[in-house]
């Protein structure tokens, strides 16, 4: 069995998929999002990604 790698994982997750992960709504993260509460995001174009590095470490820190 291979061990899983930081190569391996996905390194941006949608908003949709961050989700699964916190226990916010999606309104509350999106406003999150736009005051600047929710380290690692990307923008391109249109969408919007989570670093995940960045969200483990929010996780962690707010002790979710």
């Amino acid at each position: 069995m291979k061990k899983e790698t930081q190569s391996d994982k996905k390194r941006l997750i949608t908003v949709n998929e961050a989700l699964e992960s916190i226990p916010l709504g999606k309104t509350a993260f999106y406003a999150a999002i736009r005051r600047g509460d929710v380290p690692g995001v990307v923008r391109i174009g249109r969408k919007i990604f989570i670093k995940t590095e960045a969200l483990e470490q929010m996780l962690t820190h707010s002790g979710t």
